[in-house]
């Protein structure tokens, strides 16, 4: 019995040593945890209403962003318009409900494309819809959350309110052709 249970014990520690190990992945790494870290500044604020608002938010960010398909063919297509110095802008309201469904969803469609984190910026408003820092937010007149700034070698090419018109990956395409 013994020679038995040394065998099964052999084979799981050779087994548990032989996995390759899982990277970590840094929040930067794509777009959802690159969402996640611009909201994990206001899920520590003193303000409680700030706070459940960002705490609601991260909580419902990869619920939507698993729930969201993108379209594989206009994904195909897009792949290539997003490696053009594009850059997006995206004023939203950690405490809007358009926001917490569509910025996750946009995300999606932005990992699915590989296109590089660091053309995603996240910028917060408060209900008000007045900049909660000195940033783009508060350079722009915003009406309506999120607000979606597509640019292209600095210049902007569209945008996209509260809602995509047909899908995220068609309203991109049709801005970036």
């Amino acid at each position: 019995m013994k020679p038995l249970v040394l065998l099964f014990a052999l084979l799981g520690t050779t087994k548990y040593c032989s996995r390759a190990p899982i990277p970590a992945m840094s929040l930067s790494e794509n777009h959802k945890n690159r969402l996640l870290q611009n909201i994990q500044e206001d899920a520590k604020s003193a303000d409680s209403a700030t706070a459940a608002w960002a705490k609601e938010f991260q909580d419902n960010i990869a619920f939507e962003y698993a729930r969201y398909k993108p379209d594989t063919m206009s994904i195909n297509s897009l792949v290539p318009l997003l490696k053009n110095g594009v850059s997006i802008k995206i004023i939203g309201g950690n405490w809007c409900s358009d926001t917490r469904r569509e910025v996750p969803r946009l995300c999606k469609v932005l990992d699915a494309c590989d296109a590089n984190p660091e053309m995603f910026q996240y910028f917060r408003v408060n209900k008000q819809k007045k900049a909660i820092s000195t940033d783009f937010a508060a350079e722009q007149p915003v009406v309506s959350v999120p607000t979606v700034f597509v640019y292209r070698q600095g210049e902007l090419k569209g945008s996209i309110v509260e809602t995509p018109r047909i899908s995220w990956e068609k309203d991109l395409l049709q801005l970036l052709y």
